[in-house]
């Protein structure tokens, strides 16, 4: 068990066991806490403006609809202070001006986890390894910045006073003219999933190649099965799910890499290939372009010589040169953040090895 103490953070511990009943088994497991310092954009990243898609909750009617807190005193108190008459107000707004950004008092998110998995070795596979652990983790103190419609609603139709200090109206007609939502603590978040990785390691003589180097086969993969964040409307299972402005959410439930390598003498031939899964858009509509992608995989392929005390490298990354798919973010149409937007790439590269000297 560990420590890490400081005056102005958190004070963390873990603990782990491991057992090997077998040569062939081994089961492993955490029990740990953590925390996450706020990020320097989070607390100081500049406030911009943007126009949230959003109705006015007071509204009785206009372009806004009615507003489902339409009559809560809440309402009735911020509209009577613009000097509206609550019973007839009548909203014209399908776009609120919001400012976001950064909050200089942001507290460390904090975060309880566990892990629990075994590892199979089995002696009738010379080279094999299989392990699988499952993760649990939950976060409080989740720093996000609420949408602009959960803010609202938060004021007037959940009676939290606390968020209605970022909301401005206009004396004489009560629409809103602004509200601020920077970042915040609020909430939390619970992620959990299973994490996977295989190895394989065998002499090709031994499936009747005549050569004397090895073939290493890696697989690692991800399944997230949940990743619950609560926000001020609704808690929301974000695994599988992507949402616009440019992939604020892109988690997909799968994700992995299948590498196949030949290493012999001073050189090697790596194969790899990279999985990204499926995604659907939160709250989109079934069957609209670019609301679903089923997944995608790119090929990477290397070539590595070691000539005395370097290595050179030879690559191609993303061999069939495949575009990123179509989903209908209107900034991007398709995510930045998890999908290849430089396409067909070659690369080389040298670097020193790291040379030991026996003594």
């Amino acid at each position: 068990m560990t420590a890490t103490t400081s005056s102005a953070l958190p004070t963390t511990w873990k603990a782990s066991a491991d057992w090997a009943p077998t040569e062939d088994i081994r089961f492993r497991g955490t029990r740990s806490t953590a925390f996450r310092a706020p990020q320097v954009k989070e607390l100081f990243g500049g406030q911009f403006q943007n126009f949230a898609t959003a109705t006015d909750p007071c509204s009785t009617g206009g372009a806004a609809g009615l507003g489902d807190a339409a009559g809560t005193a809440a309402c009735n108190a911020a509209l009577t202070a613009a000097g509206v008459n609550p019973a007839t107000y009548q909203s014209s707004q399908t776009q609120i001006t919001t400012i976001n950004g950064g909050n200089a008092a942001l507290k460390p998110e904090k975060a309880k986890e566990y892990t629990v998995g075994a590892v199979l070795t089995p002696h009738w596979i010379p080279g094999f390894s299989f392990g699988a652990d499952y993760y649990n983790i939950n976060i409080a103190n989740y720093i996000q910045a609420l949408q602009t419609q959960d803010l609202m609603e938060s004021c007037y139709l959940r009676n939290s006073p606390a968020f209605c200090t970022g909301i401005t109206r206009q004396a004489g007609t009560g629409e809103i003219t602004q509200v601020i939502s920077p970042n915040i603590n609020f909430g939390h978040q619970h992620v959990s999933g299973i994490d996977f990785e295989s190895g394989y390691v065998f002499r090709v003589d031994q499936i009747g190649i005549g050569r004397p180097g090895e073939l290493h086969v890696d697989l690692q993969a991800t399944y997230e099965i949940h990743d619950y964040v609560t926000g001020a409307a609704a808690i929301t299972d974000q695994a599988g799910q992507w949402a616009p402005p440019t992939a604020t959410i892109f988690e997909p439930h799968w994700r992995g890499t299948l590498a196949l390598t030949y290493a012999e003498d001073n050189w090697s031939a790596n194969v790899t290939g990279r999985y990204i899964g499926g995604v659907t858009q939160i709250g989109g509509t079934p069957g609209d372009p670019g609301n679903q992608d089923s997944g995608i995989v790119y090929t990477d392929m290397a070539l590595t010589y070691d000539l005395k005390n370097y290595e050179f490298v030879f690559g191609i990354n993303n061999l069939t040169d495949k575009d990123p798919p179509f989903l209908n973010d209107f900034a991007t149409n398709s995510m930045p953040n998890g999908y290849d937007y430089v396409g067909r790439f070659f690369f080389m590269r040298r670097g020193r090895k790291d040379v030991t000297t026996a003594r």
